[in-house]
């Protein structure tokens, strides 16, 4: 059966063929989404980077909720979850979930949503089945929906998108691991770099300014205070500022 014309997968593929990054193939998936009879509302989860998380990237919502859909996108849920996503990308298989078998926290958002169901739709490779999701589609019915027809229009949907859309992915993937690697060896060199310049310093003041400086940018702190113990009692060695207005008051 020809669930989506011949003539719409060309035009989706050339538009696929044509994104630069993760972002706007999932404008493209989300737009051809919102065109499917039946779907009230969708998130799409991917794994983030450490593959220990699925991230939610695209939300739409019903009308009235709209406003809601920025806080959800961004949201992470460990894969230690027993949530309705992590359930759906463990079994592998389409999931659904009713008022009839969610646990208390999934009931609140069923209610929350006015949704009669959730559909949850491993994303996997359409050729190589038996290879771990890269993530969930949940779709969303509204009560009083009609959604039954629409998980294996769905499904071409995702088969056709799947291969630029794990592509991407990875790269997003890579592109953030090398942002965490980039900050760490700036860290480690910063850290490096201050325990060298203390080692050489000689006089107590400068040493108390330099822990100051490096206290600041970790900490953000605006006044560092230096107490010492001398004779049993203890002694106010020096009081520094994060910048001359508070050094001021220091």
């Amino acid at each position: 059966m020809n669930l989506i014309p011949t003539e719409q997968i060309t035009e989706m593929l050339v538009a696929i063929a044509r994104t630069r990054s993760l972002s706007e193939i999932l404008d493209h998936l989300a737009r051809a989404l919102d065109a499917v009879s039946g779907v009230d509302g969708y998130w799409i989860n991917l794994l983030d980077a450490s593959g220990e998380n699925l991230r939610c990237m695209k939300v739409r919502l019903m009308p009235e909720f709209h406003e809601l859909e920025k806080s959800y996108t961004g949201q992470s849920v460990k894969l230690s979850d027993s949530q309705f996503i992590s359930r759906t990308l463990s079994s592998r298989t389409l999931q659904r979930l009713t008022l009839d078998n969610a646990n208390e926290s999934e009931q609140h958002v069923l209610h929350y949503c006015k949704a009669q169901s959730l559909l949850g739709l491993p994303i996997h490779d359409p050729d190589m089945p038996e290879e771990a999701p890269i993530g969930v589609l949940v779709l969303m019915e509204k009560i009083g929906g009609r959604i039954d027809a629409a998980p294996p229009v769905v499904q071409r949907l995702m088969d056709v998108y799947y291969p630029g859309l794990t592509n991407w992915l990875k790269l997003h993937h890579l592109v953030e691991l090398h942002r965490e690697a980039h900050s760490e060896v700036t860290a480690n060199r910063r850290w490096l770099n201050f325990i060298q310049e203390l080692s050489d310093l000689t006089s107590v003041d400068k040493i108390y300014q330099l822990f100051s400086a490096e206290l600041f940018h970790q900490l953000k702190f605006e006044i560092a205070v230096f107490v010492t113990m001398q004779d049993q009692r203890f002694t106010l060695d020096k009081i520094v500022g994060a910048t001359p207005e508070m050094q001021k008051i220091a």
